[in-house]
């Protein structure tokens, strides 16, 4: 995003804006409003979630390297895939599936292309831009093929370009049908979600709203493998990516904060990235995982105050 850009948005989006400056003027505000949301949540410590979004074909043909990889050192990542995606590649996700692996509802239709023209992929099929028929149908599609492919209905979903998608009613409208098919989690939200209402938001009946997370220094902005491994805007890099991870485990565990750290990736921005292993089992090794967002249940306290903050 250039100069420009920025600008544009900063002015269509002030209440973002906002956030944004306070959170580049001091962020350790921010987070010591997070650990107290979280600790009224319910959590007690800091712990981290790994997810990966499996959007397109060349994804797929290395999620599994990937996952083995992680599996060897005791991790067990949750899956976002499309149904099509899924459908295609039925047995590599059976495989995933059958080690032990969660995997969340990403929708049924690709949402990703590959553009001859430009040769690289693009992004389509935005949830913005349909109608909520179709929303409701592409999101029901995807439910649909888990129990078909994977034998298992999920119980938790991320919608497809999530920043696309964070407005109060769509995100209100998108809750809403999450509830009736019962599920229990969404991570559809940016950080910014997770800094108003905490971690671990009630949404619906048994339903939370669990945020992606941002990098340390900037955090508003998601640490995303596409941003600093793919397309490295200013001094993003692998080698940044790794700082920005350590340094946010560090700070919570330090202090003892509680919060949940929950980080997502692409398979093929980081089959080749030492810096992302390496920064996964730094996390490893000071932050308890949780290899599925059921496991969230299992460490929350009881609690004296309801999570609608």
């Amino acid at each position: 995003m250039n100069i420009t850009d920025r600008f544009l948005f900063g002015f269509r989006h002030p209440f973002w804006t906002g956030w944004y400056i306070a959170s580049k003027l001091n962020p350790y505000l921010l987070y010591g409003r997070y650990g107290k949301l979280a600790r009224k949540q319910g959590l007690d410590r800091p712990y981290f979630i790994l997810s990966f979004d499996c959007d397109t074909e060349k994804d797929a043909a290395v999620v599994e390297e990937v996952h083995n990889r992680l599996v060897g050192v005791g991790i067990h990542p949750v899956y976002a895939v499309p149904g099509e995606l899924m459908e295609k590649y039925a047995n590599v996700f059976k495989r995933i599936a059958s080690s032990g692996s969660e995997f969340m509802n990403h929708g049924y239709k690709i949402h990703t292309y590959y553009d001859d023209t430009i040769s690289d992929y693009q992004s389509c099929f935005f949830y913005d831009r349909i109608s909520e028929d179709n929303i409701i149908e592409d999101i029901t599609k995807g439910h649909d093929t888990h129990l078909h492919v994977l034998g298992k209905a999920p119980n938790s979903f991320r919608v497809p370009h999530f920043g696309t998608f964070q407005r109060r009613r769509q995100l209100k409208f998108l809750h809403h049908c999450l509830s009736r098919l019962g599920y229990q989690f969404s991570s559809s939200t940016e950080p910014l979600y997770a800094f108003r209402y905490g971690p671990l938001k009630d949404v619906g009946i048994r339903l939370r709203e669990v945020p992606v997370s941002g990098c340390f220094d900037d955090p508003l902005i998601i640490l995303d493998s596409w941003g600093f491994m793919i397309r490295k805007f200013g001094n993003r890099n692998e080698e940044l990516y790794k700082e920005q991870m350590k340094k946010m485990v560090l700070w919570f565990t330090e202090r003892k904060l509680p919060g949940l750290l929950n980080f997502y990736a692409d398979p093929s921005h980081v089959i080749n990235s030492n810096s992302f292993f390496e920064a996964i089992l730094f996390a490893k090794k000071h932050v308890p995982f949780l290899n599925s967002y059921d496991r969230l249940d299992g460490v929350i306290r009881s609690r004296s105050a309801p999570l609608n903050n």
